[in-house]
């Protein structure tokens, strides 16, 4: 596994002519043999509201599918336990995931991950 824990840019040119183009605090790369298999890229950390902006950005230049967006934002925003958001393209090759997760960091508590698997 590679990784880089900073702040950094990465452009990811997929097929179909798809460009991920992302200020990102972290990545990393994970291979099998000669060939990656895995790429996760963290934005950085945010508050929720920064999160959500950001996630409905990328669901809508992606098309993720976003229904259970909302219901997320709310348990979110009532500071519920164990919240994580995830959506998947799993009609892609590669494959694409989504997420949004807890930075643990008390003044931007959410960081949003975007997934790449082949």
């Amino acid at each position: 596994m590679f990784g880089y824990d900073d702040n950094c840019f990465l452009t990811l040119k997929l097929p179909g002519e798809r460009v991920f183009k992302e200020r990102l605090q972290q990545f990393a790369i994970e291979r099998r043999g000669d060939l990656v298999y895995f790429i996760g890229a963290h934005l950085r950390n945010m508050t929720l509201d920064e999160a959500s902006m950001e996630a409905k950005r990328l669901m809508n230049d992606w098309h993720f599918d976003d229904r259970q967006f909302t219901a997320w934002y709310e348990k979110a925003r009532k500071k519920e336990d164990n919240v994580i958001f995830e959506t998947m393209r799993n009609d892609l090759q590669p494959a694409l995931a989504l997420k949004l997760l807890h930075s643990f960091n008390d003044d931007r508590p959410w960081f949003i991950s975007f997934e790449v698997v082949w």
